[in-house]
């Protein structure tokens, strides 16, 4: 109805018959877990009153293979689609910050996602399991790389990594099996983060910002 501005906490949680969803009015919020589990839930369309996708918010939405997400939401929080394994494709709105914990964990088909550049931090497991993913563009804004963000994202083949990157956390690219080159700054260290040795890295030059190959 029109009068509903959020949907609560687990509201539809295991609706496993539920196939489409209308919004209408002033939606601002949706709660945590609230469509979690809708295993029948094919399509999103979501309105452009809303501001907040709250965590777990469509977990588990197996068969959610295409989501509209309006330009004024501008929080989206941990796991929100997590396992939406049917999931080919997302743009993030411009006004997101933040890439949150377990955003995409392990949705299998995602292949294409436009990351704003307003974006400066992807969180822990933000996109493992991602075994569809081939190519990925970093904003220039992005500072942080959260541990296992990228790991198993096994058909990543290159990625760069922007100058502004202080930090990859532990294991962020562990078994990306295909992962053949990396272009990033020289400033940053790799311990621990999962890349393999015979992995091409190019280094970039922070004061030309060109990058040069390191033999």
């Amino acid at each position: 109805p029109q009068s509903v501005v959020e949907i609560s906490k687990r509201c539809f949680d295991k609706c496993t018959g539920l196939q489409k969803v209308t919004f209408q009015g002033k939606l601002t919020r949706i709660g945590s877990g609230a469509f979690q589990r809708c295993s029948s839930l094919s399509e999103l369309s979501l309105p452009p009153s809303l501001k907040t996708i709250c965590d777990f918010a469509f977990r588990e939405c197996f068969k959610l293979s295409k989501v509209t997400i309006p330009d004024s939401v501008n929080e989206i929080w941990d796991g929100a689609f997590m396992e939406c394994t049917a999931l080919t494709q997302l743009r993030l709105p411009p006004s997101v910050t933040i890439i949150d914990s377990y955003l995409f964990n392990k949705c299998t088909s995602l292949n294409d996602i436009i990351i704003p550049p307003s974006v400066t931090l992807i969180g822990g497991y933000a996109f493992r399991g991602c075994s569809s993913l081939s190519k990925i563009s970093l904003p220039p804004s992005l500072t942080s790389i959260g541990g296992e963000a990228f790991k198993e994202c096994t058909l990543l083949k290159e990625i760069t990594i922007p100058s502004s990157v202080t930090k990859i956390g532990k294991d962020a690219f562990d078994n990306c099996s295909d992962l053949a080159q990396i272009t990033l700054p020289s400033s940053l260290d790799l311990t621990n983060t999962g890349i393999k040795p015979e992995t091409k890295l190019i280094y970039i030059n922070p004061d030309l910002n060109t990058p040069t190959i390191e033999s």
